[in-house]
Order: C-alpha cells, then structure tokens, then sequence
C-alpha cells in the first residue's frame, strides 16, 4: 500500500498509464482480428476513476463544494480506491493475455453465402430500426419490467450500425464517409440522450465503443493517439461546461418543454465557453463530483476495515448470476437493493431520495470479499469480453456483418462499468434474445448456409489491423 500523498497518487496514475499502453499495444500488433472490447472496458472505466484522480494529484487541490465534503471525498479515499482500481486494470490486461492463447487460434465459423444487400444496406437498415425503438417502441416497453432491456438493446442498434459504417468506408478506401460517420455519431449520440432524457452518459457509451472500436485497426498508429488525446481533451472539456448548466437541461427536459426551450438551454454551453483548466479549481471540483468513483471505493473500504458492516461474501455475485433469468420464470429468484442502495449500506454515506449513484464493478467486487476479489472479478469480465472480442472480429473481417453485430451487442451489457454486475448480466442476456429474435424474423432469410463448416479465411483486404509498416492495404 503506497503512503497517502499526491506523489504516490501520481505515482499510480503512471501504472495506470503503463498497463492502458499494455493493453493498446497488445490490441494493435495482435495477429487475431477483434473489435476493442478490452480497450472499451479499460476507457470506460478510466473514464469513472482517472478524472478524479488527477484532481487530487494536482498540486493545491482540496474541495470546497459542500457535496463533496458531505460525501468524505478526500485524498486519502481517492487514493485507497484508485489503488484498488489499479488492481482491477491489472487483472483485465492479464485477461487478455491469458485468453489469447485459451480461446484457441483456428475458431471454425460456417461458410456463409450472403446476399450482397444485407451488408450494402445494413448501417442505414440498423440505424432506422434503432430510431424506431427510440421514438416508439421502448418508451412502450418500458411498461413492462422484462421488455425494459430489450427495448434498449434495439436503441443501441444505432452503435452497431456506425461501427459497421465506419468499417466499410475505411476498407473501401473512402475516408471522406469514414470521418463523416466517426465525427457525427461522436456529436449526435449524446446530443440525442441528452436533449431527449436530460443525461450525456448514455450516448457518450456508445460513441466510447465507437472511438475504440475505430482505435483498434486505424492507421497511422500515431495518428489515432493524438487524435485521441485531443478527442479526450475536448470531451472533458465539454464536460465541465454541461456541469454548469446541468440544471437547467435536465428541467428543461424532465418537465417536458418544448424543443425550442431545451435546444436554448443546451446552446448556453457554448456561452463563456471554457476550456478544461488543471489549475481551475472549479474544474477539478466537477472532475471529482462525477467522475471520480474513487472516493467512494476508498470510503466503502475504510467502512468494511473498521467493521461497520460486514463483506457481502458473495451474495451480489449469486444474484447476478441469475439475473439472466426471468422472473416470471422463478419468482423467488434472489433480489437486492439497487446501486444507490448497496452504496448507502456498504459506505454508511446518505444520499437524497431519487438521486442515482452507481456503485460500478470495481466497488462492487471489493465489497465481496476484497481486494483479491477485484482482481478475479475483472479478469474474468476481461476474458469474456476478450471472448466476444475475437468472434466479433472474426465474423468482421470475413465480411459478415450482421453476425459481427449480434456478437458485438450482447458484450456492450458488461461496458456499463458504473452499474451493478446484475445489471450487466441481465443487460446481456436480454441483447441475446433480442438479437437472436431479430435474426430469425428479420435476417435468417438473407443467408444461404452451405452444408459443410470450413475453417475461417479472413480476405487479406478485411485485415488492417495485420499490415505492417509500409505494407499497401490493397496489395
């Protein structure tokens, strides 16, 4: 355990960096195709706990917002719980090393004859099917408990479709389509959540495993991190602006006003327009106030170390490994408190009546049994998504994109870093219904199957991610 001080905080923030690069690095030289699911969970969840972090490391920082010091946010819990996330990080980049080999290299897929309209037309098919359930159907659904989930698995349609698109316009060379659907799904996904539900974190998930996705065949390499680096600088930069005026959207939205009122509202982000300051106090504070699940890892661990309360040695990981099960199927089936609930009892922190606090994978596995627990629990999260990873792509690079879609979606339920790991189970088992539905109904008739499994061939032209330097991608 490093000593509480910003250096050892730092300190941690360099291993971070050391084992995200790992992962990067491993991702881009590796000779098997996939689709960044790893490096989607490993952003995702830097993107909960890094923010907050580096406020603390910064030189002077101390919060002044009363909801801050209600909540113990210290540098002491920042540090306990980044430490413990920092484990985590480890156990997903193991993850990936050990299900390389594992997973085996020669994954036999059936030869598959498709009718040259369901990939020509399928980005724009899929992204009207998820518009359609955004507008009219899961609002619907939503009515019903066990639609809920699949309702959302038919809005998150519109990533798939983008991830497709993208694909398509860089291996046809066309790069002016390529950046026109990466720069606008990167601006229309969280506008839409946000002008529609009040939150920017919905759509920010999607354009996530967008940026990742795109991150683990783009070339030039160096390109892609400063590209990245400057993508990251303007999200959070975004970020500290929206927080000024969160308020006033989410009123806006929640009470229903018209269009007009909520698009002024959301243009008020563009008044006094600041960029992410380092030095800026009031930044840091909004780092730390959302972005920064640290304090609340580190105060749930000091509760468990003086004996407030005891491990819940194992319980949430029973009832999550039985989310996938409908209820209406076992009506006994084990239940517990939501995020904001387990939160409260394994913290001893108060929260107002209707505010949602996440308690997010890495709290969740600590308060199990412990820091060995955040370590298992993370690895084999990395090892199924390192799983849906490689079938994703493989389904990818031979050119079946629809299958690539329905491996893609169900692993997107284990991105949500922030909620429960019930919630990502039961998320993921409703993507698979949905899916496997959506298939039979819809496209099963495109596909002419031949009698016979052959080993998978990846075309040479559908591989970027395996050229080497200076090699031509049409050769």
């Amino acid at each position: 355990m490093f000593p509480i001080s910003k250096e050892s905080l730092q300190t941690l923030l360099l291993i971070w960096a050391g084992l995200s690069f790992i992962l990067l690095m491993a991702t881009w030289y590796s000779k098997r195709p996939g689709v960044g699911l790893p490096l989607c969970y490993a952003f995702a969840t830097s993107l909960l706990y890094v923010p907050g972090a580096i406020a603390y490391a910064m030189p002077g920082y101390q919060p002044k917002s009363q909801v801050l010091l209600d909540n113990q946010a210290s540098l002491k819990a920042t540090q306990m719980g980044f430490e413990i996330t920092t484990i985590g990080l480890l156990g997903l980049v193991l993850s990936w090393f050990f299900a390389t080999p594992v997973i085996g290299t020669k994954i036999r897929l059936r030869a598959i004859r498709l009718m040259p309209v369901i990939n020509a037309k399928l980005p724009g098919t899929l992204l009207v099917m998820s518009l359609l359930f955004f507008f009219v159907l899961t609002p619907v659904m939503r009515l019903v408990p066990s639609l809920g989930s699949i309702g959302s698995s038919g809005v998150s349609l519109s990533m798939v479709a983008v991830c497709a698109a993208c694909w398509q316009a860089w291996i046809a060379g066309d790069r002016v389509r390529f950046y026109w659907w990466l720069i606008c799904s990167s601006i229309a996904f969280p506008f839409i959540t946000l002008i529609f539900l009040g939150f920017m974190s919905f759509g920010t998930a999607s354009v996530i495993t967008v940026w990742m996705f795109v991150m683990s065949f783009y070339r030039p390499r160096w390109l892609a991190i400063v590209v990245l680096f400057l993508f990251m600088y303007g999200g959070m930069s975004v970020y500290v602006n929206y927080m000024r005026e969160r308020n006033a959207i989410r009123e806006s939205v929640w009470t229903q006003q018209q269009m007009s009122s909520r698009f002024d509202q959301i243009a008020n982000l563009a008044d006094n327009f600041e960029l992410l300051d380092l030095s800026n106090n009031y930044h840091l504070e909004a780092l730390d106030i959302r972005l920064n699940q640290n304090h609340l890892v580190g105060v749930s661990a000091s509760y468990l170390a003086r004996g407030r309360v005891d491990f819940a040695k194992g319980f949430t990981l029973w009832v999550a490994a039985t989310a996938w099960i409908p209820r209406v199927l076992w009506p006994d089936k084990p239940s517990m408190a939501g995020s904001s609930g387990m939160v409260a009892h394994f913290t001893g922190l108060s929260f107002p009546k209707g505010t949602s606090v996440g308690i997010g994978h890495i709290m969740e596995l600590f308060i199990n049994y412990g820091r060995w627990c955040v370590f298992a629990g993370v690895f084999v999260i990395g090892f199924l998504l390192r799983w849906f990873d490689l079938r994703a792509g493989q389904y990818l690079a031979s050119g079946d994109y629809w299958s690539f879609g329905r491996w893609l979606l169900p692993a997107t339920g284990l991105l949500n870093v922030a909620g429960n790991i019930a919630t990502a189970v039961a998320s993921m088992a409703a993507a698979f219904v949905f899916v496997t539905a959506i298939h039979r109904v819809f496209f099963a008739s495109y596909y002419t199957s031949s009698a016979v499994d052959a080993p998978y061939r990846a075309p040479a032209l559908a591989r970027p991610w395996s050229l080497r330097r200076g090699q031509s991608r049409r050769a």
